[in-house]
């Protein structure tokens, strides 16, 4: 009965979402895809970046099921996400405020190679990408914050003199985390998410992010590990609201955030 679910889910929310990129993923097992080369943006140019206020949205394995209608384990994909998602790729230029991450590395290995390393999870990408991505852009690599200590050494000086905002759940925003901000920070504030359907409490975020711009004498920065609810609203402020706010999206870089014996550099 899963299986029957899960292949209902994928065929009628694929139709209802993206028909062409469904049908693009369903040749690709008979037909494979081939690999994409995707020029990628070097240390320096993402710290140069950060410094000079851009945001960082990265896009993962998530936000392509959600853009393609098909949920995650902690979220539903709904049309409005994915609306807020795809603005983020639509409106992708060199001057844009932000710098896009992608899975540089999974879209460009051969086929072989990803079926051998079983990352058959990318399939869906690697049908996405070429179509709706503009690949003469360059991108961060997804996992460019997975790696112990690039977030002390490339980003936090440059947080030293800002509030920083945390966004995430209860269990990343720790009070190892909140001890760290207390310390490197000239100030900090951590608004709390749901671990499931972050979606659903966007309003109050949003809310909560407004407040606390209003309320704070120094330049800010939102750094946020929440899915693909977070980037719907980074979105807004940076496409839609022309806030004056930075958004830093580190994923599971965050937990290693105060956690110097954590490491997910295998990921990168």
């Amino acid at each position: 009965m899963n299986t029957l679910h899960k292949t209902y889910k994928l065929l009628f929310k694929g139709i209802l979402y993206d028909p062409f990129i469904l049908g693009k993923f369903l040749i690709q097992h008979i037909v494979p895809t081939s690999a994409v080369k995707v020029k990628e943006l070097s240390d320096e140019d993402i710290v140069t970046a950060i410094k000079a206020g851009k945001s960082i949205i990265r896009l993962g394995d998530g936000e392509m099921l959600t853009l393609t209608g098909r949920d995650i384990y902690f979220q539903t994909a709904t049309r409005k996400l994915q609306k807020s998602l795809y603005q983020l790729i639509d409106h992708y230029q060199p001057d844009s405020p932000y710098l896009l991450g992608v899975p540089v590395k999974q879209l460009a290995i051969s086929q072989q190679e990803m079926s051998g390393r079983d990352l058959k999870i990318w399939r869906l990408y690697r049908s996405y990408f070429p179509t709706r991505f503009d690949t003469s852009q360059s991108y961060l690599p997804l996992t460019w914050f997975y790696v112990q200590g690039v977030f002390d050494t490339h980003v936090r000086p440059l947080l030293k003199d800002k509030h920083v905002i945390f966004i995430s759940n209860s269990t990343v925003l720790d009070a190892n985390l909140r001890q760290y901000a207390q310390k490197y920070f000239a100030m900090s504030s951590f608004i709390e998410v749901p671990s499931k359907n972050a979606d659903k409490q966007s309003s109050a975020t949003i809310s909560a992010i407004e407040q606390t711009l209003a309320s704070s004498q120094l330049s800010c920065v939102v750094v946020f590990a929440a899915g693909p609810a977070l980037k719907a609203i980074a979105a807004d402020f940076l496409l839609e609201k022309n806030n004056p706010v930075q958004f830093l999206d580190i994923g599971h870089g965050l937990s290693l955030v105060a956690h110097p014996e954590r490491d997910r550099s295998y990921k990168a």
